[in-house]
């Protein structure tokens, strides 16, 4: 059985020589291949090939008529792109070096073997189904440049561009003809020391992608983010492949979010402080306080290492850590004698109000959580939950140790100021027991090694 391939391919002959001709129909068909005709001049072989379409001619070089094989094969190669193979009982230097020309699949002399020709013809099949898939692999590839939404260039080893898509002439408002041959970089990149050119170019190496801003024929700037990768033949780098699509909107919503996420900020901020004002307004002997332990607990969370996020976190909680003690009557907050019992429990209940005052405002942070627990101890010893260790967040833990510091050094109605060097006693004796470890380390690094002054110290 002949197998799908023969079937498929077609064969045309072109031969003076009637007998000739038949033998050679008679084999290949006996193979299993299609003859489209037998024709005995160049003139209508040429004439025929377009027509018959055939994937293969064999073509005598000595026709009758005024062309000769080679010519007609130089006419179809240029033409119809079939491949030819001679037949010839000429092979003289010159005969082979004009027959050279039309790049013939292959030569089989006269007089020739069976096998000479369907080895000839085999090794022509082969190659026609390599050349047809490399073809249409071409074609696939050239379609998707053409048709890409992106703009697509090609350059050359020395960044020259080679071609460009309709997208591309669209994006940057360029002909093709305009721009091929020249450099790519002074095309589009609007300043020559721009240092992202060169990133690119190395991304580019690496078959990696990056954002970047280019110009347009008419000098506006527009923002691309630009892929692509190395053109490779033969193992050899040719040039490149680059790929650009426009994020001006991508680009244009994220500073949007962004403008909106700092109008946010600048509102909650602004809100912050308002009820950070409300409470020192019903408690003119702690004015202040609020401040002083959000400058002390930031300055804690810096020395601890914690990222921008959290430290953040601690100054909005600490900022109003004490936002409860709205619910606590203004006599007993300014009382310049001890507390009773009584009056202490009232006071200690401002943890549990700021937590529900805030519980339902929706915090980039666990605010309402950090303010229920900046009175916790890791012991437990702490208010209103009496929680322990992991249980209470960082963010509490070291508004605890700055709140504890802050009290003792600055002067309140019922006592003189105590001094940084108590504070620090303190908090150095319940270091890991009450007050976290790592929040008492950074504290006392603040004070003994760093300079910090706390604003009573001043």
């Amino acid at each position: 059985m002949h197998s799908d391939h023969r079937k498929t391919t077609r064969i045309m002959i072109v031969e003076d020589e009637e007998l000739v001709a038949q033998d050679i129909q008679q084999l290949l068909e006996s193979r299993g291949y299609a003859i489209t005709s037998h024709v005995r001049t160049g003139e209508d072989a040429v004439t025929k090939v377009a027509r018959d379409v055939p994937d293969i001619i064999l073509m005598d070089i000595k026709l009758a008529g005024d062309m000769d094989g080679i010519e007609a094969a130089d006419i179809i190669g240029k033409r119809f792109f079939t491949s030819v193979i001679f037949l010839t009982a000429y092979v003289d230097d010159d005969t082979l070096n004009r027959a050279k020309i039309t790049d013939p699949f292959g030569y089989v002399s006269k007089p020739f073997t069976d096998r000479d020709l369907i080895s000839a013809v085999e090794i022509a099949r082969h190659r026609i189904t390599t050349q047809t898939e490399a073809r249409r692999q071409q074609a696939r590839m050239q379609s998707i440049f053409d048709h890409s939404r992106e703009g697509m260039a090609t350059l050359d080893r020395r960044d020259r561009i080679v071609a460009v898509n309709r997208s591309f002439e669209t994006m940057f408002g360029y002909r093709e003809d305009e721009l091929r041959g020249r450099n790519v970089t002074e095309c589009l990149v609007a300043d020559e020391n721009d240092s992202a050119s060169h990133d690119v170019k190395e991304a580019l190496c690496d078959s990696i992608g990056m954002e970047a801003r280019r110009r347009r024929k008419d000098g506006t700037m527009i923002d691309v983010f630009i892929s692509g990768g190395p053109i490779v033949a033969e193992g050899k780098r040719e040039g490149f492949f680059v790929i650009y699509r426009d994020i001006g909107r991508q680009k244009q919503a994220e500073r949007e979010i962004t403008r909106n996420y700092e109008m946010i900020q600048t509102v909650l901020e602004g809100t912050t402080r308002a009820l950070a004002t409300a409470v020192e307004l019903r408690d003119p002997y702690t004015a202040g306080h609020q401040h002083r332990v959000t400058r002390l607990a930031c300055a804690i969370a810096d020395e601890m290492k914690l990222d921008d996020y959290h430290v953040k976190g601690v100054r909005i909680a600490a900022s109003i850590h004490d936002i409860g003690k709205i619910h606590v009557p203004a006599e007993i907050l300014s009382k310049p004698g001890v507390l009773t019992d009584m009056e202490f429990n009232i006071i200690k209940l401002h943890p549990r109000v700021g937590y529900g005052l805030l519980k339902s405002i929706d915090f980039p942070w666990p605010i309402a959580d950090i303010i229920y627990q900046h009175h916790e101890r890791l012991d437990g010893s702490g208010y209103p939950q009496g929680l322990t260790g992991r249980e209470i967040l960082t963010e509490s833990k070291i508004i605890a140790v700055a709140d504890v510091v802050e009290a003792m050094v600055s002067h309140r109605p019922y006592r003189p100021a105590l001094g940084i060097n108590a504070a620090l006693d303190e908090i150095k004796a319940g270091r890991g027991t009450r007050y976290d470890a790592r929040a008492v380390d950074a504290c006392v690094v603040l004070f003994t090694e760093r300079g910090y002054i706390a604003d009573d110290e001043e």
